[in-house]
């Protein structure tokens, strides 16, 4: 008796340690980072740069780029250039609920333009030991705008004597400012057909990567710059016709705003 149950012992024991193997080595394989593609890892950071805007901060961006950059140049996130706002109590302080509510409507349609209009293929070819993910995209003209936004902004910091220099001292010259951008963002949403992107102008960029990882940090930033439509020809024009026309559109503007920052 005493030998047939140290058989059953036996089997059971040899049993649960070949259950806790099996346990380890599913624990072991959870527990080991899946290694992710090159195409996987630019899907990833297009998703995460573009559709991530609750928990996209600039410091994210910036890990992911490897560079610093300004926050005018994205639109998505807490931190960018659009989403600044003057400090709450001022808000309360002095009445300013009303620009902050347009401040928020004008970025939300810019956010839903943007999204709606933003689209791309990639083709990769593999050589030896590099990937390259040949990009044609479809965006919105956000370096336009942002070119725009900048320009007429500081049309109207003139127009209302604002020194930059001294902002952060100032409580009325922070409200001035502030100002000047919500009526600058109102002139632009009142014209945001001209930043559509209506003809689904494409952009070709090509993004290379080595080994598995980007060749260079030049190289997720050159995606970036691409994604956000940076690098429109109209977002930098040394075309002397859309020079003329972004002249015509800016006397535009600023005739608006001067009007606006009057009344």
């Amino acid at each position: 008796m005493k030998k047939k149950q140290y058989k059953i012992n036996l089997i059971v024991l040899i049993f649960f340690c070949l259950l806790m193997l099996i346990l380890i080595r599913l624990l072991f394989q959870q527990a080991k980072p899946k290694k992710i593609t090159p195409k996987e890892q630019l899907d990833q950071f297009i998703y995460e740069t573009i559709f991530n805007d609750d928990h996209l901060t600039q410091k994210e961006i910036e890990n992911k780029l490897g560079v610093p950059i300004s926050n005018e140049l994205f639109l998505f996130g807490h931190d960018s250039y659009l989403s600044d706002q003057i400090d709450a109590d001022i808000i309360n302080k002095y009445h300013l609920k009303n620009y902050l509510k347009k401040q928020r409507s004008y970025i939300e349609s810019i956010k839903k333009e943007f999204k709606e209009r933003f689209n791309f293929k990639v083709e990769e070819r593999i050589e030896k030991d590099y990937n390259y993910f040949d990009y044609h995209i479809v965006t919105f003209y956000y370096g336009m705008y942002i070119s725009d936004l900048d320009e007429l902004i500081s049309y109207g910091v003139k127009q209302k004597n604002i020194n930059l220099d001294i902002l952060e001292k100032s409580e009325k010259l922070q409200i001035d400012y502030y100002k000047v951008k919500v009526r600058a963002m109102e002139i632009l949403n009142n014209h945001l057909e001209v930043y559509k992107n209506k003809e689904n102008e494409p952009i070709e960029v090509t993004i290379i990567f080595k080994d598995g990882k980007p060749e260079n940090k030049d190289e997720l930033f050159s995606l970036f710059c691409n994604i956000y439509g940076l690098t429109y020809s109209n977002a930098t024009p040394d075309d002397p016709e859309i020079i003329k026309i972004e002249k015509n559109r800016l006397k535009e503007y600023k005739a608006e705003l001067k009007e606006k920052l009057v009344n």
